[in-house]
């Protein structure tokens, strides 16, 4: 690989030689070109190597570009910031403890302790206590850590700064104690200088957006500008982000001697040792970027804040350093090797507990789009020059590093902490690959939520160039592994279980790292539908024939989430609504037919119901007679016979054992009134005067519980229209 520089260090050209692959890297941006040559194996321990050789042609450095002090230095920032100081020097030079009592300060949210002499670091636990504003109660004492060197070349670096701890961030105070307890077999005079400092970080009003994945730049402010520049077509893109215009950076305290290098050749990430570990909410992340550069300017005396990018638990991205979101600026985050690199802090302390998925997927695209700029695969080795005396090696010599690499890789420090190192193979991978989980298919929307009934097919994209050590994809119900898919799959079914569940995929490669990807709730409905009120048939009124009877089915269907429709094959099709109680077909008389009603849920769970029963037509001439009555008819009539009375009290009786009775009659101008019995007790009166003839008329229909009945019809004598036509009586058995 070769780079050429131009005057300003940013107009190059460079070849990389992966197999065939080539890549023109335009000014302030480039081609990404991630072709893999060699994946690290899992057994290579994640620590930097040194190197006996002079630095090879592809290490060559572009001269640094000062940049100009940002525009707008005069104007006020969105939030003043304020800086305190309580003197805490003991008052003997021999002193080798310290213990400060509470007292009352100004309002505060962030604190650390600082000394003249940054060598001279106390032999001891620097512990301090504070008092809420909001609250009152004072906390638990909380040790602070000791803070690292960060400028390694310029003017910056050979600034003299100050000793200090990181800051601590414990929200709007307005008490404080310290104390500074020896260690155990290590009596040292305590350093001069000592002093609380104070950061009132000031408040303002929120700008809307934050939360997993940052918050775009102003349309035509400087940062927007930048972000649209980070980003050509072939390159993976920086994710939206607080510039520093809306964090409220303070430009006026930031030095003008912030350089460019030619290349992010490399990522370092970082957390910002916050003795308070996460315990902060993503509304006041941008309060504790402010509070971090005001710390690194006036009290560690760096030109501006050491890293280029903050990513808060939410994932939120903060730019950092001046001039640093499309540029190769050289921060002041890895002592020696700040050079041709980026630092990425992840805000809070993760010595213990491990940074939020959220935080992880930002670190991954900021590295992507940074790293993919300039044409690194982010899965190789890079050699870098040790800068700076004081330094993990000796200054000069060249050490390899992962391309990504935590805090530690290159200087003597826990930072970035046990658990987030331990992430930094993972979020490789995600740097490398482009893995994400995407909307379940094969779900029913019920109520706006997804069901199924017993699986659902989960979907996901991925891609790596190439896609090397990728050992497939493990599906998950719960978070517990219940199937995989190959490396060439990109959707799987995947079994649901009863109940409400979180279907999620991950990517599993071959060092054992696995990438997990977004989770989807669905919930598995295997319960079909229930018939609370079984099916049932009864009459209804209406004409009837010798070939059609017309009768109403009965029901009422039920389901543990939502009855979808009801399906009816027998006697007749139909598709009812899932709502539906009821439906009125015609049937054949006097024979049995056959009845199927299947409740279906909304998942594809059927109930299905089949029965039989048969309409009968029973004649009047089998009716038992009481008064007069008189034979005749014709063949509109129901066997061309009817029986007729005029004569009041004349009676028909029919007795059957069924469900469900109708009384037919033929209907004139002349028809009366008669009354209806059932099972001795009058149940009705009928008119059964019609202006036209009408025969086979049922205009009576009863619903009986099953068994024997006896059904009368009596004659009024109704006068001027006396008279009553029986054609007989159906009924369901």
């Amino acid at each position: 690989m070769s780079i050429d520089a131009g005057d300003t260090g940013m107009q190059r050209k460079l070849a990389i030689g992966v197999g065939a692959a080539v890549a023109v890297l335009a000014a302030g941006g480039g081609v990404a070109i991630l072709n893999r040559t060699s994946a690290p194996s899992s057994a290579e321990p994640a620590t930097t190597q040194a190197v006996a050789v002079a630095v090879p042609a592809t290490d060559r450095e572009v001269e640094p570009v000062t940049l100009p002090k940002p525009a707008g230095t005069t104007a006020p920032p969105k939030a003043e910031t304020a800086l305190r100081s309580l003197d805490i020097a003991p008052k003997t030079t021999t002193a080798t403890k310290l213990d400060v009592p509470q007292r009352s300060t100004e309002t505060f949210s962030m604190l650390g302790i600082a000394w003249t002499d940054p060598a001279a670091v106390p032999a001891g636990a620097m512990q301090v206590k504070t008092r809420s504003a909001a609250t009152g109660r004072w906390s638990d004492w909380r040790t602070l850590e000791v803070s690292e060197r960060g400028p390694d070349r310029g003017s910056e670096g050979q600034r003299p700064g100050s000793g200090a701890t990181s800051p601590l961030w414990v929200g709007p105070s307005n008490g404080v104690a310290a104390r500074i307890v020896p260690a155990a077999g290590k009596v040292e005079p305590l350093p001069a200088g000592l002093r609380i400092a104070m950061i009132d970080t000031g408040r303002e009003a929120k700008s809307t957006g934050g939360q997993g994945g940052g918050m775009a730049a102003p349309s035509g402010s400087p940062s927007a500008q930048a972000t649209a520049a980070a980003a050509p077509a072939a390159v993976p893109a920086l994710p939206s982000y607080v510039s520093r215009a809306q964090w409220g950076a303070d430009e006026s305290i930031v030095v003008p001697d912030i350089t460019v290098g030619s290349a992010v050749r490399a990522v370092f990430v970082h957390h910002t040792a916050d003795p308070a570990g996460d315990d902060y909410t993503c509304d006041q992340s941008d309060d504790i970027v402010r509070g971090i550069q005001r710390w690194h300017v006036n009290v560690e005396k760096w030109s501006d804040i050491g890293y280029n990018y903050l990513v808060d638990k939410c994932g939120t991205l903060f730019e950092g350093r001046v001039g640093g979101v499309d540029k190769p600026v050289i921060g002041a985050h890895t002592y020696g090797f700040n050079t041709d690199t980026t630092g990425i802090a992840v805000i809070g302390t993760y010595t213990s507990i491990e940074a939020s998925a959220a935080a992880q997927a930002t670190v991954a695209k900021v590295a992507a789009a940074r790293l993919g700029a300039y044409g690194f695969d982010p899965m190789t080795t890079v050699e870098l020059t040790q800068r700076g005396t004081e330094g993990k090696w000796p200054e000069g010599t060249v050490h390899s590093f992962e391309r990504i690499s935590g805090h530690r890789d290159g200087y003597a420090t826990e930072c970035p902490g046990d658990k987030l190192y331990a992430q930094l193979p993972s979020l490789r991978i995600r740097t490398a690959a482009n893995f994400a989980a995407t909307p379940l298919t094969g779900a029913t929307m019920i109520d706006g939520a997804p069901y199924v009934q017993k699986s659902v097919t989960a979907n996901w994209s991925y891609t790596d160039n190439p896609a090397a050590g990728l050992t497939g994809f493990d599906l998950l119900v719960d978070g517990t592994k219940v199937g995989s898919a190959p490396p060439a799959a990109r959707s799987a079914a995947v079994a649901v279980p009863a109940g409400k569940h979180t279907v999620s995929v991950r990517a599993v490669h071959s060092s054992g790292v696995t990438l997990p990807g977004a989770g989807y709730p669905v919930t598995g409905d295997p319960t079909a539908p229930t018939f609370t009120t079984s099916p049932f048939t009864v009459l209804r009124t209406g004409t009837y024939s010798a070939t059609a009877a017309p009768v109403t089915v009965w029901f009422r269907a039920t389901d543990n989430v939502k009855v979808s429709w009801i399906q009816v094959t027998q006697p007749q099709t139909a598709a009812l609504a899932g709502t539906a109680t009821s439906w009125s077909p015609t049937v054949k008389p006097g024979v049995a037919t056959a009845y199927s009603l299947t409740a279906r849920d909304h998942v594809g769970n059927a109930r299905p119901f089949p029965y039989t029963r048969t309409v009968v037509l029973a004649p009047e001439t089998s009716a038992t007679r009481t008064g007069t009555w008189s034979g005749g008819g014709g063949t509109s009539n129901l066997n061309s016979n009817v029986l007729s009375t005029k004569v009041k009290n004349s009676k028909l009786t029919w007795t059957f054992t069924g469900n469900s009775a109708a009384l037919l009659f033929q209907r004139t101008s002349v028809s009366g009134l008669a009354d209806i019995y059932v099972d001795n007790v009058k149940v009705a009166t009928v008119d059964l005067k019609s202006s036209a003839t009408l025969y086979r008329q049922a205009v009576w229909t009863r619903n009986l519980a099953y068994g024997k009945h006896t059904v009368a019809v009596v004659a009024q004598g109704t006068a001027g229209r006396p008279w009553v036509i029986s054609d007989g009586l159906a009924y369901v058995k």
